[in-house]
């Protein structure tokens, strides 16, 4: 199986307790607002952050993927994720975090190049980084990159993550690469919006071929791996969640 060059690169944001604004993100890049699609995620399956994540990189709920909470033993290595599927289709692949939750003896690191949560050789990783720290890390990875397809996930912990948005945005900008880049920006898990303490968290999404447009329905965090892919153009199947990239592109007809 080999990249699909149409779309080079794929960059996964998500965002701690963050209800991300998606008019600020329309407004942080030019290029990356033509294509905006704006649609709700529901967490409530996975309301912590760790469990979350195993979520969004496996396609599978808690009960199928046994993480529901940031104590619990870390991610069945047997489970393929997102990063996997990437690197065996020859995309380079890299993931910052800012939270020891999500630390590579988490599970999440299985797939990842590179996975900097911060640790130093023989020491454990910090409790929180901040959001430029983090991203500063990502852009000297992405500086290095070459012209191969890449997988950026990139973990912010504290607020404000705006002007970190905003810099890595920028950076695919200069590199003449944002049109033809997927990318996803999303709370990690959401805030309470309305009866029945469901938990829901924004998902902004830029692709290529695929106008701007309000979705209005709500997606579930496993659909963001198929999703992902279809958008990707790679014919791979990851987990038990549903692509909903053919809403996306039938809106332009």
């Amino acid at each position: 199986m080999h990249p699909s060059h149409a779309a080079p690169a794929l960059w996964l944001a998500a965002i701690a307790c963050a209800l991300w604004p998606a008019a600020e993100l329309a407004e942080q890049s030019r290029a990356t607002a033509k294509n905006l699609v704006i649609v709700t995620l529901d967490t409530t399956r996975a309301p912590v952050s760790l469990s979350a994540h195993a979520s969004l990189f496996t396609g599978l709920n808690p009960p199928q993927h046994r993480v529901r909470d940031n104590a619990d033993p870390p991610l069945n290595p047997a489970e393929v994720t997102l990063a996997q599927v990437l690197r065996s289709c020859g995309w380079r692949t890299a993931g910052f975090v800012g939270s020891a939750a999500l630390a590579a003896d988490s599970g999440l690191a299985s797939g990842f190049d590179v996975y900097d949560d911060g640790r130093a050789a023989g020491t454990h990783p910090p409790a929180h980084r901040s959001g430029q720290v983090v991203v500063d890390r990502a852009l000297e990875w992405l500086s290095r990159s070459d012209d191969a397809p890449f997988f950026l996930w990139v973990h912010l912990a504290d607020a404000p993550a705006d002007p970190q948005i905003a810099l890595l945005l920028q950076t695919l900008d200069d590199r003449g690469v944002s049109g033809d880049t997927v990318v996803m920006v999303t709370g990690d898990r959401g805030e309470s919006l309305g009866a029945g303490g469901a938990l829901r968290a924004p998902l902004t999404i830029h692709a290529p071929r695929v106008s701007a447009q309000r979705l209005d329905f709500v997606v579930s965090l496993i659909d963001l791996p198929a999703t992902a892919l279809d958008l990707l153009q790679l014919p791979a199947a990851l987990g038990d969640g549903h692509s909903f990239a053919p809403a996306m592109r039938d809106a332009r007809r």
